[in-house]
This record gives structure tokens, C-alpha cells and sequence, in this order.
């Protein structure tokens, strides 16, 4: 048996197993066509990706009376998006868009099982190291796709941000976190808008990467490593 990791709560704390792994399908990336004269079909890659779904059958071990109470709670942990990870493979996780629970069954006094679906956002496993924050030097070679990756910038000031020579400007008041998946820019609590440059000129291409920031300033990366 399997356990699984759910928003930081192992389901082996609710006496919950998968019973195997599931089918993992492949991520598809989002390709748009275009039939040109004379050419034909043109297909063109966009770098996002597809969910997609996956199933798993889940056991219950325990006491038959306390069944239905953990059902409940179960249902309460997954009815949001979330991260999941598997015990088998516990350097990545998947990023999970919505979770549909099926009937619960007793097969015995002990046993109960029921089937989960997951729909994931991209179909992409993501690495846990790549949530952590690194210096510039750490992320300078991405052997993996394309990431969007979040920046964490020190100093006050104007700044000058530049990622593969493309340049994003701004000015900082001793924090500054510049969010590029999401597209956003803030201190603490309060959205910044004083920035100038596009986001995704900022992600950290597949191979190698530079990243300059202006003197006085630091800067820190959560790069956000991602695979197929």
C-alpha cells in the first residue's frame, strides 16, 4: 500500500491507504493550429499544458463505527485544490485542480474502500526542492521546462530586474516579491503596481539561464522547477 500527502496531511492519518498507484497519464501540451496555403497544417507550441485526471482506489482500515466520521472528515481535507504527493516518489508533487470522491463500501468490519478521481492543473509533476528559495547561482541551469518562477527582491529604490537580458523595472521599499505565474508584484499585504516589464519575460527557460539584479540590491528565486 501507497500513502498520500494531501495539502501537508498524510491520509494515513485518517487510516486511509492507496491500495496501488494509479494510470498517470501523460501531460499534453497546448498546441495551436493553423492551416497556412500552401503550407498546410502549422502546429505551434505554447509551453502550458493540459490537465488532466487520474484515479485511485483507497482503503480504510479501522474500526467499523468510526468509518463514516472519517468519510466526513476525508471529504472536508480534499474538497479543496491542493498539492498532493505520493510516498513512492516524495521529491514531487502534482498540483491538483478539484478532487471528486466516489461511494464509500465496507468490504468487511474493518475494510472499507472507495475511488478518488484528481484533476490536476497541468498534468506536470513539480519538485519540492523547487519551492525553496535560491541564489542566483543555483538556478542559473534549468534542466527542466520552462518555469514560473517567484522573485524575492531586497533593497530600496529603483531596481532594475534582468532576467536572459529582459528587464523588469520598479521601485522597492525593502521588500519586494515579484510573483511571475501569477502576474503580480507586492510588499507584505499591499499589491505593487509600480513595476514596468512583462512577467513571463521572466521565467527561467530549459538550459541556461542568467539573472542580474541592481547593486545594492539581493534578490532570492523560488524557481518553481517543473517536468513532465
Amino acid at each position: 500500500m501507497f500513502n498520500l500527502e494531501y495539502n501537508g496531511k498524510r491520509l494515513s492519518d485518517f487510516k486511509i491507504y492507496a491500495k496501488e498507484l494509479p494510470k498517470f497519464p501523460p501531460a499534453k501540451e497546448k498546441i495551436v493550429t493553423q492551416t497556412v496555403s500552401g503550407l498546410g497544417l502549422i502546429c505551434e507550441r505554447t509551453g502550458e499544458f493540459e490537465p488532466t485526471e487520474f484515479g485511485c482506489t483507497l482503503n480504510y482500515l479501522g474500526k467499523k463505527e468510526e468509518w463514516f466520521e472519517i468519510y466526513s472528515e476525508l471529504q472536508e481535507q480534499l474538497s479543496k485544490g491542493g498539492t498532493l504527493i505520493f510516498s513512492n516518489i516524495p521529491d514531487y508533487f502534482y498540483k491538483i485542480a478539484m478532487v471528486d470522491i466516489g461511494e464509500n463500501q465496507m468490504l468487511t468490519e474493518r475494510i472499507g474502500t472507495f475511488e478518488v478521481t484528481f484533476t490536476t492543473r497541468d498534468g506536470l509533476r513539480y519538485l519540492k526542492n523547487g519551492l525553496i528559495e535560491h541564489e542566483i547561482n543555483e538556478v542559473s541551469l534549468n534542466p527542466y521546462l520552462t518555469s514560473k518562477p517567484t522573485y524575492i527582491l531586497s533593497g530600496t529604490g529603483a531596481f532594475e530586474l534582468k532576467v536572459n537580458e529582459k528587464k523588469m523595472t520598479g521601485m522597492c521599499e525593502e521588500k519586494l516579491v515579484i510573483d511571475t505565474e501569477r502576474q503580480i508584484s507586492f510588499n507584505g499585504n499591499l499589491l505593487n503596481t509600480s513595476v514596468k516589464g512583462e512577467y513571463d519575460e521572466l521565467y527561467l527557460i530549459h538550459g541556461t539561464n542568467t539573472v542580474e539584479i541592481t547593486e545594492g540590491f539581493t534578490v532570492k528565486i523560488i524557481p518553481n522547477w517543473r517536468r513532465r
